[in-house]
């Protein structure tokens, strides 16, 4: 920035040199210059540059006032003192602004609010407000924001609360700026973003109300760059193509449902309402789901996660839908549903990780609040769950240097896995060193995912091993032969010769018939339900807790 201006006041001239971009006022008070200022002294305005036109200011952090210019557009200043057509020539001064570039200022001639009809198609590349009263610029036509040579275009909000009902067609990058937190630029007809890849960015501290039908192009970016952003219609009418991004210390809302693409939170992410799909939601930042919303994203990385509504994972089971987040709030109802998807969390304690998930699985009904998995619920046989592990462990069971989902963990962090019920060492299946670690759990009075409670009943008992066992039968492909042997239809030793089905017969031995009806509740055929009544009514009501020799 040049400083071309100081002690300015209204007789002064301005005066630059070389083709600059950006000028700014130094010693100004902020309410001291605006845009009709400008305006007034374009005639006054030298520079090498003779076509430099528009302005934009911004408050910087010292209280000078920094004003951005364009070049090759023409001004347009709104000089009638009430309501008024844009088309009629007669309300402004230098014609109607109807070209790519051409700056429209809406300023402090009228005092009361004013009605401005869109009566057509316009074509600008800057809007500017300034004025305590408030414009409303409605109407059927359309103001397509569009600049010359790839500047950005703009629609500059300063001491003013307007209204845009009219149709507004972003074809450039365009910024919205608001320049005070009390002030707020609603857009409540149609908003279009019509090229790919094209950026609306919301700057300075005021809000920005999107009320309106929206369609936007593939590729197309919603920047929250100040302030706050209301999304009070569905962004995704024509299709989930406008991917959000927020910076540190600005706000966007879901004030409806949204089908969305990438979101990318560095502030705050609130879904306040409605029920949402978006891609992935990544950053920094911090995300909150009010009860009763709902959102389904690839993937949650924040810093913090809270969720009072339901936040969900949608079903794909890769290592691209890892979640990663450093605070997991789940109050009151709020439900995590992770589907086939993998956690990490790593401000928390294992104890209140397992206990959500322990209340969201509900003895394997899966319909509590916390962290649950819809995919669990729907197995079948139900033999899929969500273990949990510390960072320690994972490494002691997979080596220091081992990557979860690609991802490298620390010891403190909690690992929440869709495995099969016994994969206690998250290696991707049940084998002999998983029964390993069960038996050393069964036999020490442990507890945990990792010592064999896969259940997070508090113990290693014969309703883990049923589990684990009908899990590694069904990986083994002898799932039905053991099915047949524990509801009693055939307890010959034809074909139990394999490992999984030894395994079937020393547990049946050892913890009586609870075990088989545990087994086979987990596997709805209609050969475990016609026994399962009879099986549950011969179980002992006392669970044994050690292995008989």
């Amino acid at each position: 920035l040049a400083t071309v201006a100081t002690n300015y006041n209204t007789d002064g001239k301005l005066f630059t040199q070389g083709n600059l971009t950006s000028v700014r006022i130094a010693n100004a008070d902020k309410d001291a210059v605006n845009y009709a200022d400008l305006v007034t002294l374009a005639a006054n305005w030298t520079a090498a540059n003779p076509n430099l036109s528009g302005f934009s200011a911004a408050v910087q952090a010292d209280g000078d006032r920094a004003f951005a210019l364009t070049s090759g557009g023409s001004r347009h200043q709104y000089i009638a003192r009430g309501s008024g057509a844009w088309s009629n020539a007669a309300n402004w001064s230098n014609g109607v602004p109807n070209s790519a570039g051409a700056v429209a200022s809406l300023l402090t001639k009228p005092q009361d609010d004013v009605t401005l009809e869109v009566d057509g198609v316009f074509t600008i590349g800057q809007l500017n407000f300034d004025n305590f009263f408030n414009y409303t610029l409605n109407g059927g036509g359309a103001l397509l924001f569009q600049t010359n040579n790839g500047a950005r275009a703009e629609i500059n909000t300063f001491a003013a609360s307007p209204t845009i009902s009219a149709s507004v067609s972003i074809n450039s990058n365009t910024d919205a700026t608001v320049t005070y937190a009390t002030d707020t630029l609603t857009l409540s007809g149609a908003l279009t973003t019509s090229a790919a890849g094209t950026t609306l960015a919301k700057v300075g501290a005021g809000k920005l109300v999107i009320s309106g039908t929206q369609f936007h192009a593939p590729g197309a970016t919603l920047a929250v760059n100040g302030g706050v952003v209301d999304l009070n219609s569905n962004a995704g009418s024509g299709g989930p193509n406008l991917n959000l991004t927020t910076a540190t210390g600005t706000t966007a809302n879901f004030n409806a449902s949204q089908s969305m693409a990438n979101i990318t939170n560095n502030g705050a992410f609130n879904v306040n309402v409605g029920s949402s799909v978006v891609g992935t939601v990544d950053g920094t930042g911090n995300t909150s789901v009010a009860t009763p919303a709902t959102i389904a994203a690839v993937r949650y990385r924040q810093s913090t996660l809270s969720v009072n509504g339901t936040a969900s994972v949608i079903a794909n089971g890769s290592s691209s839908s890892l979640s990663i987040v450093d605070q997991l709030v789940l109050p009151g109802t709020g439900k995590l549903d992770l589907n086939d998807n993998d956690l990490v969390v790593s401000s928390s304690t294992y104890a209140a990780i397992t206990g959500s998930i322990a209340t969201a699985r509900n003895s394997g009904a899966w319909d509590g609040p916390g962290i649950t998995s819809t995919a669990a619920k729907n197995a079948t046989p139900k033999n899929r769950t969500l273990g949990t592990l510390t960072g320690a462990q994972f490494h002691a069971a997979q080596g220091a240097g081992a990557t979860f989902d690609g991802v490298t963990v620390l010891d403190t962090d909690v690992l929440v896995k869709f495995p099969y019920y016994g994969d206690v060492d998250f290696n991707g299946l049940v084998d002999f060193d998983d029964y390993s670690r069960i038996d050393s759990g069964f036999n020490n009075n442990r507890t945990g995912w990792f010592n064999g409670d896969v259940d997070y009943n508090g113990i290693v008992d014969f309703d883990d091993y049923s589990l684990i066992d009908q899990a590694f039968n069904t990986q083994s492909g002898t799932l039905r032969r053991a099915m047949s042997y524990l509801n009693g239809s055939d307890r010959s030793d034809a074909g139990m010769d394999a490992p999984s089905l030894q395994l079937v017969v020393d547990h049946l031995g050892q913890f009586g018939e609870q075990y088989a009806a545990g087994f086979l509740a987990s596997v709805p055929e209609p050969t475990s339900a016609i026994v399962f009544a009879g099986l549950a009514a011969s179980a002992a009501s006392v669970r044994r807790r050690r292995r008989c020799n």
